[in-house]
């Protein structure tokens, strides 16, 4: 894409677009060409279709402060942003690598797969993220949980933590690249249910009842709505 291009959409995308940030930007997509399989235009227009303005702008100026995040980690920021933290913040977060490897969807039409998950079991709660949302049942992910968790005599909540959608079906260990549940009472997980109510970033909530061998969805109706919007799209595809 040509500069003019690029600086024209990215100024029509943002809210409060100004020259040096913008110019910086485009020094920086192209730097990222190579090596991101998303570049920074469509990491914006993700951002702008699942998060606020505001959210969208600060994602726009973290390239302001010492350290840009990557394309593809654009949406990790978003989720930090929305969540309350400063572009410079989100910039030291990006410096310490503790944006990478979460992943939002890969063009602003894709709806996210991103949902917050409680599992209750002793009538505790722990809390994670998947990012595989829509990819699982969570029924059948924990009744396999359940049968796994007494042959091994670990917890529900530790066998769901190995859960994956492979073969085998359990991890050796949890938070593996094949685990569908990530992040642990993290950070990560911390900043998702805050903003679960107020975004379809987070498609949906997953209560997983081990006392009571039950699972519950409670979607985000922006998300639920966009969901059957796309679903004649995509039978006539």
């Amino acid at each position: 894409m040509q500069k003019t291009e690029f600086i024209r959409q990215l100024n029509e995308l943002v809210p409060r677009p100004d020259p040096v940030t913008t110019e910086a930007l485009y020094r920086f997509d192209r730097e990222c060409a190579e090596t991101e399989y998303i570049d920074t235009l469509t990491s914006l227009r993700v951002v702008a279709q699942n998060f606020s303005e505001e959210t969208l702008q600060g994602a726009y100026e973290i390239i302001q402060y010492r350290n840009a995040a990557l394309p593809s980690e654009l949406f990790a920021a978003a989720v930090y942003l929305q969540a309350g933290r400063t572009p410079a913040e989100v910039s030291g977060l990006a410096k310490e690598g503790r944006l990478m490897g979460f992943f939002g969807p890969e063009r602003p039409e894709e709806l996210s797969r991103i949902a917050t998950c409680t599992i209750v079991e002793s009538g505790q709660k722990q809390r994670f993220y998947t990012m595989d949302f829509g990819r699982f049942n969570p029924q059948h992910a924990l009744k396999q949980a359940q049968k796994y968790g007494q042959e091994r005599e670990i917890s529900t909540s530790q066998a769901m933590a190995c859960f994956t959608m492979d073969q085998p079906e359990f991890a050796a260990e949890p938070g593996g690249p094949r685990c569908i549940l990530n992040g642990l009472d993290s950070e990560l997980t911390d900043a998702l249910f805050q903003i679960s109510l107020t975004c379809p970033a987070v498609a949906a909530h997953i209560t997983c009842n081990a006392d009571l061998s039950i699972t519950e969805i409670a979607y985000h109706p922006l998300w639920l709505e966009r969901s059957r919007s796309l679903a004649p799209m995509q039978q006539q595809m």
